[in-house]
């Protein structure tokens, strides 16, 4: 395996990686960060691509697997996804000589039927799915062609990535919609972003540009491809990074805004939290209590409090650790099932190859097909929308916030904030807005 630089690091979860523009996968330590940090990493217009590769034993293991499939051809069985179609066509077995390019190019020319779905120009996306098709063939549950045909992914990992249509409501079955036109791109079908002119053109000639040829697809290369939750599960990968960032800023500013209301930190007691102890409501009472109170930065409501005939605040500035919590809780909860599927073997059918010691004496790797159902996007669908539900909850307790900073009643401050009212309206259109959004994410579409 050549490389651009033989030294070695150790990225956040162990898993190997070089530390100069290329990255080695091994198929079971992939992280959202890693995922987030390849796609800063093709974002960014300075910075050299940067290439996918995978450890030596991921390269053992995907050469095993497809001696299995080549078994099977050679012995001319009939099995799923090797020599026969998919879907109604299961039952139709397919010749050696059509094999090639066949089932990428079905599935992309039924894609595009679909015009009125968006185009999709996530980097994020586009990398992921790359990326994490790459670590799952990584596994051996999932046969790749012979190491040159992997090269020129891995080049083009780095160069150059496709464009998608994305048709939302097919999302949670996985493979159907969007993924077939990613592989497509790499038989020279559909377009591909080029960097150099900062926008979609045909796909063969961004492999031109790169000195890269379309592939040459074999048995099961293409249902392979197209197999699947990399599309969904990146998706959800740069969803969850930047909510993320988002509940930790919706706690600052919640804590501002009790600083503002000048409601009371007693809520925030650790006796009170300790008591109900949700690891997520812990947090954010901690993090509130440190931004407004402490014995070097005392809080002015604090003393403002001693002598107050208010008996305690609303529900929006008392409850801030048990709202914001839960959805801290609910995306440690979603992160877990991603990273889990980040590192899965979502093809179909899967591929079990037995140890070395089992071969048979003239060398034949010994192994079994198996068909299945692990291509289901339900898994990653389902914690989305429990995702969604969470973020609702964070906008919806917010947007009540601003409410009552607005309401001279409830916060004696001026009307809307602006001390002209009248001649200026302030922050209501920005209110309004805000209701207007929240409204709109009580659906999970």
């Amino acid at each position: 395996m050549s490389v651009d630089n033989p030294s070695f690091v150790y990225g956040r979860r162990g898993r190997q990686r070089l530390s100069g523009s290329r990255l080695l996968l091994d198929g079971n330590t992939l992280s959202i960060e890693d995922l987030l940090e390849i796609a800063a990493y093709k974002i960014g217009a300075t910075l050299p691509p940067l290439v996918l590769d995978l450890t030596p034993e991921a390269w053992r293991r995907v050469t095993r697997a497809r001696k299995v499939v080549d078994n099977v051809l050679r012995d001319k069985k009939t099995v799923y996804g090797i020599n026969t179609g998919f879907g109604n066509f299961a039952t139709t077995v397919i010749d050696d000589k059509r094999h090639r390019t066949t089932a990428v190019q079905s599935d992309h020319v039924a894609r595009r039927w679909r015009r009125r779905a968006n185009v999709a120009r996530a980097h994020t996306v586009a990398d992921g799915v790359a990326h994490q098709y790459a670590r799952q063939r990584s596994q051996w549950h999932s046969s790749g062609n012979t190491p040159p045909h992997d090269r020129r992914v891995q080049r083009q990992s780095g160069t150059a990535h496709s464009r998608a249509r994305l048709c939302r409501s097919i999302w949670r079955f996985g493979t159907i919609g969007t993924f077939g036109m990613w592989p497509a791109s790499l038989i020279g079908v559909g377009k591909m972003w080029d960097r150099e002119t900062c926008s979609w053109i045909p796909a063969k000639d961004v492999l031109a540009k790169n000195n890269l040829e379309p592939i040459r697809l074999g048995a099961k290369e293409g249902l392979a491809m197209i197999n699947g939750t990399q599309f969904i599960t990146s998706i959800a990968a740069e969803a969850i990074g930047r909510i993320e960032t988002l509940v930790r800023v919706a706690d600052i500013v919640a804590a501002f805004t009790l600083e503002a209301l000048q409601g009371t930190y007693r809520a925030f007691d650790p006796k009170i939290h300790a008591a109900r102890p949700h690891s997520g409501q812990q947090l954010v009472a901690r993090r509130v209590r440190a931004l407004l109170h402490s014995a070097d930065q005392p809080s002015g409501i604090a003393q403002g409090h001693k002598d107050c005939s208010r008996v305690q605040d609303s529900y929006t500035l008392r409850c801030i650790p048990q709202v914001h919590g839960v959805v801290i809780d609910t995306l440690k909860f979603v992160r877990g099932i991603i990273e889990t599927e980040m590192n899965s073997a979502t093809d179909n059918p899967a591929i079990f190859v037995e140890d070395d010691d089992d071969d048979d004496e003239d060398g034949q790797v010994r192994g079994e097909i198996i068909s299945g159902g692990n291509f289901h996007g339900e898994y990653p669908a389902k914690a989305l929308d429990y995702l969604a539900i969470a973020v609702h909850e964070l906008s919806n307790i917010s947007e009540r916030r601003i409410e009552r900073l607005l309401n001279p009643t409830l916060s004696a401050l001026p009307a809307f904030l602006t001390p002209d009212g009248g001649l200026n309206s302030g922050f209501m259109i920005a209110h309004c807005t805000a209701a207007a959004l929240v409204s709109e994410n009580k659906t999970l579409w």
